[in-house]
């Protein structure tokens, strides 16, 4: 046992193998809703901690068992869970040494250090043990046994927050459906526990007739759901039809969790979409008209939910009507920040283009390098020459910004206008209506859709024939042209293109 310099602070690792961090700088936190204990099999812990946080649970202990792969039975040695249960014991101040004869523990004074620092520092109750993974059915049955307290894998952890995070009706439903899913082995593995005369009383009371029921009605209730996301998604298949007939480019704003999503948005639109600095602030989508000069196009930019890594298929499918709306963007910019190592880089990369490439419908992408005010410029150069050639997807056409400096945006611009399609140079001739026709206001209807949907370089009124026109010089998008002479040939007017 020793004493960490960082004071609050002690580690542990001499328990038979384990690693123990006890956080008791963590301990006095309040505003916390709980203490948990996490547990893995790795020392790349890093992310999970962040999700964790972003729960506002209070981490007491740290314990890392080393292993190539997860026991079949526990996930972590069993072993190592009696360990577990007499280190929860401790912590919760319910120790029964005469209950724990099967443990064997190298360092019986480090018992009596936790003892003591969870007296002195007035930790509460542990009542769950957060895994660093995907746990099967019949481990997070056999944990619960032994430990009793709740255990939750990466996977319930991620729907806990999703469950906290979603506002929209779409959002709710969705989370919904994901958790009624992740639900589904584990009530079918509590229907083989009972026909095996087990009772697990932990998880569910009322027997196999219980369980069975529950099942049914899980399966009731997807099927209803799964309905109800249908017609969501054809209501807004509707709006983004109206939304392009309109003239809007759609573009979505996608990345990995907290690389600045939301905040591009704000910047981008002149909002304040709430910004917090947690894995998925964002779950519910929300849409927003670009409101800077440097776009001189009409944009409705859409914030989405961050991508993670390792999510189950079934997971990404419980919201394919957003990863399709995304899909189905004229353009996609994909935020990542620059500022993180280049092997966490890459990573966050590849996960990001496995989500974006599932869709059969493949979106134009612009590779978003976010806050480049925290890098140098040749650390910029240099890392993204590296991603180059590691990254197996391309990321070009790519651009680095800083949402906080604004600087790139212009660029950031540009890159988004040429990548979008090509500008023609058209000439637009419209009749000078008279102010009592009622086609007056049809003309003030059109020239307002001009000055929003194209650069305008010449506005002037001529006379031909005795009649008054508008002549109009204007730089559009080969997107509007169909649309642009379909409004003007409606009231004798025509485009043609120089």
């Amino acid at each position: 046992m020793y004493r960490d310099r960082n004071i609050g602070t002690l580690c542990f690792p001499g328990i038979s193998g384990l690693e123990n961090r006890i956080t008791g700088n963590e301990y006095k936190r309040k505003d916390k809703r709980g203490n948990c204990i996490i547990i893995s099999i790795t020392k790349n812990i890093d992310e999970m901690k962040e999700l964790v946080s972003s729960m506002e649970y209070n981490v007491v202990c740290e314990i890392i068992q080393n292993r190539d792969r997860p026991d079949n039975r526990f996930y972590i040695g069993k072993g190592k869970v009696y360990e577990l249960k007499r280190i929860i014991e401790i912590l919760n101040g319910t120790d029964n040494r005469g209950s724990f004869e099967k443990v064997s523990f190298d360092d019986e004074g480090a018992l009596s250090q936790i003892s003591e620092y969870r007296d002195r520092l007035g930790v509460g109750k542990v009542e769950l043990v957060i895994v660093c993974g995907e746990l099967k059915p019949s481990q997070i049955y056999n944990l619960k046994n032994i430990l009793n307290v709740e255990v939750f894998d990466r996977i319930r952890l991620i729907l806990e927050i999703f469950s906290e995070r979603a506002h929209s009706e779409e959002a709710k439903l969705q989370v919904e459906l994901a958790r009624l899913k992740y639900e589904i082995p584990i009530v079918k593995e509590l229907i083989h526990r009972t026909k095996l005369g087990e009772h697990p009383g932990l998880f569910f009371a009322g027997g196999e007739y219980g369980v069975d029921v529950y099942l049914d009605k899980i399966k009731s209730r997807i099927s209803r759901i799964e309905k109800e996301l249908e017609k969501i998604e054809s209501e807004r298949a509707v709006k983004r039809k109206h939304r392009r007939k309109s003239g809007f480019y759609l573009a979505s704003i996608v990345g990995y969790t907290n690389a600045g999503k939301s905040s591009l948005l704000n910047l981008l639109t002149k909002k304040n979409v709430i910004v917090e600095n947690r894995l998925f602030s964002t779950l519910s989508t929300t849409t927003r008209r670009v409101a800077r000069d440097e776009f001189t196009l009409p944009i409705l930019f859409t914030d989405t939910v961050g991508f993670i890594e390792d999510l189950p298929h079934w997971l990404i499918k419980a919201f394919h009507s957003t990863l399709e709306e995304i899909s189905l963007s004229d353009i996609v910019l994909l935020v990542v920040d620059i500022s993180e190592s280049i092997e966490d880089i890459t990573r966050k990369l590849k996960t990001s283009y496995e989500v974006l490439l599932r869709e059969e419908t493949r979106p134009r992408i612009v590779v978003v390098f976010n806050k480049k005010d925290l890098v140098s410029k040749d650390e910029i150069e240099s890392k993204i020459k590296r991603i180059k050639q590691f990254s197996p997807n391309s990321i070009e056409p790519y651009v680095a910004i800083s949402t906080k400096t604004y600087d790139g945006i212009l660029e950031l611009a540009e890159v988004i206008s040429s990548t979008l399609g090509d500008t023609k140079c058209a000439v637009v001739k419209l009749p000078v209506l008279d102010s009592s026709s009622e086609e007056k206001r049809e003309e003030k209807r059109i020239l307002e859709w001009l000055r929003n949907h194209s650069t305008i370089t010449l506005f002037e009124t001529y006379s031909e024939d005795g009649k008054c026109w508008f002549q109009i010089e204007v730089e559009i998008k080969e997107k509007y042209v169909e649309h642009a002479r379909e409004l003007v040939s409606a009231i004798g007017g025509e485009v043609r293109f120089t």
